[in-house]
């Protein structure tokens, strides 16, 4: 808006200070306007989604040549139950690997996150409920969102370190992480990957288990179909 010349400077300051109050209010207005369909549209899908849990599994045997059998699992969660998910499949995989246990067991969580160079190979150690200690934690990370994180059960010798390059190897590449759980003969593995899509988060987990386990261990990893239904 342009100002006479003549206005005393103390009234140009006000108009100036009036008019930019306006323009901030007119602002707020537009994105309040503009939020109210957005939150209208997310409302209603979450209604649409409803409250159910829909879980589907899938067993087959692994793409190459290999003794164990891979089960895929893919959880459909709402949102608002997102929190409750993570805490049944942790009790289920805590159930899988005491089943499975060897005395010299040693689990490994391996992911990349895309900001750092590296890969990353974090040994969790011989203990199962340190095993369910970093699962619980690593599925509520945001920063492993859409990623791939592998958990490896491996002897305790040799190191991984010796199996994996964490400067080139990326769970997310194709073939992978299958290739890898090949690569180091694991005694079972296990794959997750977390997606926020709409109203729901799509969990998606892959079991690669010895096949003399696999009748019982398909009992177990059943609990969450029950628990969901």
């Amino acid at each position: 808006m342009t100002q006479p010349e003549n206005l005393p400077r103390e009234v140009k300051r006000s108009l100036r200070t009036r008019h930019g109050c306006l323009s901030h209010g007119f602002r707020f207005l537009a994105l309040l306007v503009l939020g109210i369909p957005a939150g209208l549209v997310r409302s209603w899908q979450v209604w649409r989604r409803g409250a159910e849990w829909r879980v589907t599994r899938t067993n087959r045997p692994p793409s190459s040549s290999g003794n164990r059998l891979r089960i895929d699992l893919e959880a459909d969660i709402p949102v608002r139950a997102t929190g409750h998910f993570p805490r049944i499949l942790t009790e289920t995989v805590v159930r899988i690997a005491e089943h499975l246990r060897q005395r010299d067991d040693t689990y490994h969580h391996i992911y990349r996150d895309p900001a750092e160079p590296e890969a990353m190979l974090l040994p969790v150690g011989p203990l199962v409920q340190a095993l369910g200690e970093r699962l619980i934690l690593a599925l509520s990370r945001n920063e492993l969102a859409d990623r791939t994180a592998v958990w490896l059960t491996l002897p305790a010798r040799p190191a991984i370190a010796e199996s994996v390059d964490p400067a080139t190897y990326d769970p997310d590449a194709a073939g992978e992480p299958e290739g890898l759980v090949e690569k180091t003969d694991a005694r079972w593995a296990m794959a997750t990957k977390r997606d926020r899509v709409g109203p729901s988060t799509i969990y998606r987990v892959i079991l690669w288990l010895p096949e003399d386990s696999a009748s019982a261990v398909e009992s177990i990893v059943a609990g969450i179909e029950t628990r969901a239904s």
